[in-house]
């Protein structure tokens, strides 16, 4: 997919990748945009906010390799 789902990352990972696009360490325009205002704080809420959220159906390879997902 052209946009990665978030939902169910670790939240350290989404932390840490926040943080990096903020830095500069990670490039990439869009992202590194909507990072650069987030305060710690933010990063720390939109880290728990999608690692609660459940990935879609379909959204995980397990789920496709299951035969789960028609059309696919």
């Amino acid at each position: 997919p052209e946009y990665p789902n978030l939902a169910g990352q670790h939240k350290d990972y989404i932390a840490t990748s926040l943080r990096s696009y903020k830095s500069g360490v990670r490039k990439n325009a869009i992202m590194s945009g909507m990072a650069a205002p987030l305060t710690e704080q933010d990063i720390q809420e939109l880290a728990a906010y999608y690692s609660a959220q459940r990935p879609a159906l379909c959204a995980t390879d397990e789920v496709r390799k299951q035969g789960k997902c028609k059309g696919l």
